[in-house]
């Protein structure tokens, strides 16, 4: 059997799909403008620059899917269990590159960069955790949402 359309209802679907159309595209471009703007004040953070705003990447991090806050309980036992600093360096490293805003992992870094005896290393990497701490600590009471 043939349904045919009114002309109001199919206005009504056309613009029905449209609104649908819009919110999954745009919906996928901020996606995307979210991990650039993450992607990009990671590398600010890497390279040492003071100005990186650590609040803003926290909440990037969230809502970008390949972004990874917190570490396992296994991978947390993997550093745990790693005694060599170089190869806790690179556990490190690899962990940091699925979520840059894992606080565990850069103060582990700091402890790592200490044993190897390379104090300047020692001191960028707790330089960053401080600051990243601070992000989280400065003016907020940390019960909301909105204050975090």
């Amino acid at each position: 059997m043939l349904y045919r359309l009114h002309w109001t209802e199919m206005l009504s679907l056309a613009c029905r799909i449209a609104t649908l159309l819009l919110v999954v595209s745009t919906s996928v471009y901020a996606q995307g403008s979210d991990e650039e703007s993450y992607n990009r004040l990671v590398e600010q953070a890497k390279n040492g620059e003071p100005s990186v705003d650590f609040r803003t990447m926290r909440f990037l991090c969230l809502r970008v899917p390949s972004c990874l806050p917190r570490s396992t309980k296994s991978q947390l036992t993997e550093l745990v269990v790693t005694k060599e600093p170089r190869g806790l360096l690179a556990l490190c490293d690899k962990l940091l590159d699925q979520g840059f805003v894992n606080l565990e992992v850069q103060a582990t870094r700091v402890a790592a960069y200490q044993q190897l005896g390379d104090s300047s290393g020692a001191a960028r990497a707790l330089d960053l955790v401080t600051r990243m701490a601070g992000s989280i600590m400065r003016g907020r009471d940390g019960k909301s949402f909105e204050a975090a």
